[in-house]
């Protein structure tokens, strides 16, 4: 065994040699890029130093994604993988280019700008005096450690150790370092690529995922991070970390969980970070939607209507309407003539607009259609970026059965491993302002578990309700009440408090769907069906309006197999006859997100932009504008450089 170990040694000695030198170079240079990243990288920052500094650490701070092929430095295959997931994260899921430090890695650049020599070793053989003592040193070592000089070692460790003092080959060490040495320029670049990448892989995993706390749930924590409130055997250790401490440190744990797999082996880095997209349908159509309409935007957007054009309709010439028909081909609405006749197929491409736009689907060109017409290409494309962001931040996690209400779309859906089972109509807290310019009756953002099931319920009137409407409207007519069915009802506790009777008038109609919560939210039944025509239908106090709430009820009951088909036809009917209220707990309860969705696309693939309806996105969208515009001149500023370099070559 050890004659067929120094034969591998042999073999390639020169080669083993050189690639130990540029190992110890680029290792150096890495170590002293995270020493001291300030001095080796300039106005750079890394944006995750302590977990570079571990993850390199546990590879003798070796380079993963650089590696070198004969004279010259190149991408390795991983290397070339995380590049294109990293391009992904800005073209498709619209990571910001300098969080991923797009402007600093340019990898067409690196073979040309690594060259280093391979020439040093020429020459170097084993002598055969040589071959006898690292025998005899192989024999020797077995016997007195299994360890070292093991049968099973790979050529390039079993040099590492002959190159050791006293060792048979210690002479090389010499020209080794020296080499070491004159590859250290290189070196410093292919480290900084590389340590760059690294950094850009773990904001990348960062932004995808770990940040987002929802990703934390059912997680099994090592003692340290812990939560005594949460786990009672931790009293005892008293955690040092509490509240928002912990919590990031429990991101950055799961982190590096994550990413101690790719570093110990890098041909892990696509299945790994395929692992941290977002699995659900909706976000991932919206990442198709940001490409296209990165593309409509660079490629000049579409042409503005005047206010002129406002009352164009079917049968009429005019000038605008060839506009209005460039406008909408642009978007992938229309694809007929381009005349000036408002013809039957423009009516219905802009029909189809319309209803993608929360908009009165007349077909005519109103006002407020134009005012969406309008809008740039650029601009959706900054309303898609925020829907993105958004989607990476909500509290979904893990889930992958849950209900999802999205405020603007006013629809609710019910997803369950992946697959989309209802999608249905509400409406939500109404969007009128306060004096302050607040929200009031806002349906606010958050998420809980439907515990339990109301069928013919009371309505137990808010007091701010009762004050400000119900009892103003029975000072005018004293009749109001018995007739609306409310009645003052004192509790066991001695609460007295106005209610309304379950009945056909009661404002939450038959069934209401309870998770309590601080903002005491529900989803309920209406009797106000004529809501549901509405385009936008924001009208609610807070709660949440249901349009099929009887499918959705049955949804719930079949899940936990209760009174299926005609037993369960009787009971609702001996539930709804009776005066009462009748409580069904689930056995199971399902999560419901309440969240803030200004785009989404459908399942024709078009991307529908919704009534920001709380004013929630628009400063979030005015600092994505100024952050583009920034990148966007510092993109201008690159490009003369170049071309003012080009020009003195």
């Amino acid at each position: 065994m050890s004659e067929r170990q120094v034969d591998a040694l042999e073999a390639d000695l020169q080669g083993l040699l050189n690639e130990l030198a540029e190992n110890r170079a680029s290792g150096r240079s890495v170590r002293a890029i995270l020493d001291a990243p300030e001095a080796e990288l300039s106005a750079l920052e890394l944006q995750h130093l302590d977990a570079l500094r571990a993850l390199y650490a546990g590879r003798d701070n070796q380079l993963l994604w650089v590696e070198h092929i004969g004279v010259s430095a190149s991408l390795s295959a991983p290397g070339r993988q995380l590049w294109k997931v990293l391009e992904d994260g800005v073209l498709g899921h619209a990571i910001w280019p300098d969080e991923l430090h797009f402007r600093e890695l340019d990898p067409t650049q690196l073979p040309a700008a690594q060259a280093t020599s391979g020439a040093a070793f020429e020459g170097v053989r084993l002598s055969e005096d040589e071959r006898k003592k690292v025998i005899q040193w192989l024999n020797e070592s077995r016997g007195a450690n299994r360890l070292v000089g093991a049968p099973d070692q790979g050529p390039k460790a079993l040099l590492e150790e002959l190159l050791e003092d006293g060792r048979p080959l210690a002479h090389l060490n010499t020209p080794v370092e020296e080499q070491a040495a004159r590859l250290t320029a290189a070196a410093r670049q292919s480290s900084r690529m590389d340590v760059l990448l690294s950094d850009a892989l773990a904001q990348y995993a960062w932004r995808m995922r770990f940040e987002n706390k929802a990703w934390q749930k059912g997680v099994q924590w090592p003692v340290s991070l812990r939560d005594a409130s949460e786990d009672s055997a931790v009293v005892e250790t008293e955690p040092k970390l509490v509240g928002v401490a912990l919590t990031q440190a429990r991101a950055e744990h799961l982190m590096m969980r994550a990413l101690e797999g790719v570093f110990d082996d890098p041909a892990q880095i696509s299945s790994t970070l395929e692992s941290l997209a977002l699995p659900f349908e909706p976000y991932q159509r919206l990442v198709r939607a940001f490409r296209q309409y990165t593309e409509y935007a660079e490629a000049g957007g579409w042409p503005d209507l005047p206010s002129e054009a406002e009352g164009l309709k079917r049968g009429q010439r005019n000038p605008w309407v060839a506009t209005l028909k460039k406008r909408l081909s642009l978007e992938g609405y229309y694809q007929g003539d381009d005349t000036e006749l408002f013809t039957q197929e423009l009516r219905r491409a802009l029909v189809k607009y319309q209803n993608t736009h929360q908009l009165w689907a007349n077909g005519q060109l109103s006002a407020v259609t134009i005012r969406s017409l309008n809008v740039s290409a650029l601009q959706r494309r900054h309303q898609i970026q925020l829907t993105l962001q958004r989607w990476r931040e909500s509290r979904i996690g893990p889930d992958a059965h849950f209900v999802l209400v999205n405020l603007p779309d006013f629809h609710a859906s019910v997803w369950r491993d992946g697959e989309r089972k209802m999608y249905f109509g509400v409406v939500v807290g109404a969007n009128r302002r306060d004096r302050k310019g607040a929200f009031p009756t806002a349906t606010p953002r958050f998420s809980d578990e439907i515990g339990y099931i109301v069928f013919n319920p009371y309505w137990n009137v808010p007091k701010e309700i009762r004050l400000k409407e119900l009892e103003p409207k029975q000072a005018k007519d004293p009749t109001y009440f018995e007739r609306e069915g409310f009645e003052y009802h004192t509790s066991s506790n001695g609460h007295r408090f106005l209610r309304q009777k379950p009945g056909p008038t009661n404002a939450l109609g038959r069934v209401k769907f309870m998770f309590p919560n601080q903002y005491n939210i529900y989803m309920h039944d209406t009797p106000s069906k004529s809501y549901f025509k509405r385009p936008h239908r924001a009208y609610s106090h807070g709660c949440v309006r249901v349009e099929d709430p009887m499918t959705f009820a049955d949804y719930l009951l079949d899940l936990d197999g209760r009174w299926m088909e005609e037993k369960r036809e009787e009971k609702l009917e001996k539930w709804f006859e009776k005066e009462g209220e009748t409580w069904v707990n689930l056995r199971k309860n399902l999560p419901v997100h309440i969240e803030y969705y200004v785009v989404r696309v459908d399942d024709e693939g078009r991307a529908n932009f919704l009534s920001d309806l709380y004013d929630l996105d628009a400063p979030r969208l005015e600092l994505i504008a100024q952050r583009y515009e920034e990148s966007d001149a510092l993109k201008v500023a690159d490009e003369a450089q170049t071309q003012q370099l080009e020009t003195f070559d």
